[in-house]
């Protein structure tokens, strides 16, 4: 799953690079739902999003054993001053390290 706002040659890449199939469809909480419910193994949504908008996907996917984390792996600070996270990935724990080395060109 991606973001609808995601240049498609860069989604095309890093779906290229882990073997996966590009697929898009509504919100964030649709595309984390069909992680969690086993139809996308992950979701990466490269542009800004509001707090509000993942934190309730984020702990479901958490819940299922699914990892959420920032594009850069690292996790999420929420309540902040501005409220916006630059970038979110909810995948299956063994896809991280691939997904991750892939957006950041390792």
């Amino acid at each position: 799953m991606i973001s609808n706002r995601w240049n498609s040659y860069h989604a095309a890449y890093v779906a290229e690079a882990i073997g996966a199939r590009l697929a898009s469809c509504g919100s964030a909480g649709i595309k984390a739902s069909l992680v969690i419910g086993g139809e996308a193994d992950v979701y990466i949504h490269n542009s800004g999003l509001y707090e509000w908008d993942v934190c309730g996907p984020i702990a479901v996917a958490r819940a299922a054993g699914l990892t959420a984390c920032q594009l850069d792996g690292t996790e999420f600070i929420f309540n902040k001053e501005v409220p916006i996270v630059r970038g979110l990935i909810i995948s299956h724990p063994e896809l991280l390290n691939d997904v991750l080395g892939v957006l950041n060109g390792k």
